[in-house]
């Protein structure tokens, strides 16, 4: 699906874009929750903007969750296709091997690794 045609969610008027910038997750009393964005699969992949429409990346979606959007990636313009989870996978085990002696690791933790959600 080309990211144009990727849903979008939009921050509350109410939520200032400075306070979900620097986070990699935003909270479901901080979108628009209309009916919409009810309707979306847990699991899609959304694009998420500020009310004034600029765009703030690309987010894993549960509309059921206290925790609704996870950020995967700033760039709005990226594919999220295999070959991302299999560069943020490599990035994990690069680091991780750097780190330790033993491959005896959780090799994904999260935003810690870039990969919230996982």
């Amino acid at each position: 699906m080309k990211n144009d045609q990727t849903p979008k969610l939009v921050l509350d008027s109410a939520v200032k874009p400075a306070a979900v910038r620097g986070r990699p997750w935003v909270y479901a009393n901080q979108l628009q929750m209309n009916a919409e964005a009810r309707r979306i699969v847990p699991g899609s992949v959304v694009r998420l903007a500020e009310p004034n429409g600029r765009l703030l990346g690309l987010y894993h979606f549960n509309p059921h969750s206290l925790i609704a959007a996870r950020l995967l990636t700033r760039n709005t313009d990226r594919t999220i296709d295999a070959g991302y989870f299999e560069e943020r996978l490599a990035r994990a085990l690069r680091l991780r091997d750097r780190l330790f002696e033993a491959p005896y690791y959780r090799l994904c933790h999260a935003e810690g690794t870039a990969c919230p959600g996982w």
